[in-house]
C-alpha cells in the first residue's frame, strides 16, 4: 500500500488537487486500524485511498480535514 499510497500523493499534487493525508500514530483498546496505516482524504472530507478506522475514526479525520 505505501508505494500505491505516494504515488496517488503525486498524482494528486501534480493535478493542484487539495487533499489532506492522516496517519494513524498510536491506539487505544481495540482497533481496526494499526499504527502506520494512512490515508488520503480529498477537499470534501472523503476518504479516496487508505484506511485508518472505522466509522468514527473516519468521520473525525474527515471533519478535521477539512
Amino acid at each position: 500500500m505505501t508505494k500505491e499510497f505516494f504515488k496517488k500523493v503525486h498524482e494528486l499534487v501534480q493535478n493542484g488537487s487539495t487533499f489532506t493525508t492522516a496517519t494513524v500514530v498510536s491506539i487505544s483498546g481495540s482497533a481496526s486500524a494499526k499504527p502506520g496505516s494512512k490515508a488520503i482524504i480529498d477537499s470534501e472530507g472523503r476518504v479516496i485511498l487508505g484506511w485508518v478506522g472505522g466509522g468514527c475514526a473516519e468521520s473525525a479525520v474527515s471533519e478535521e480535514s477539512i
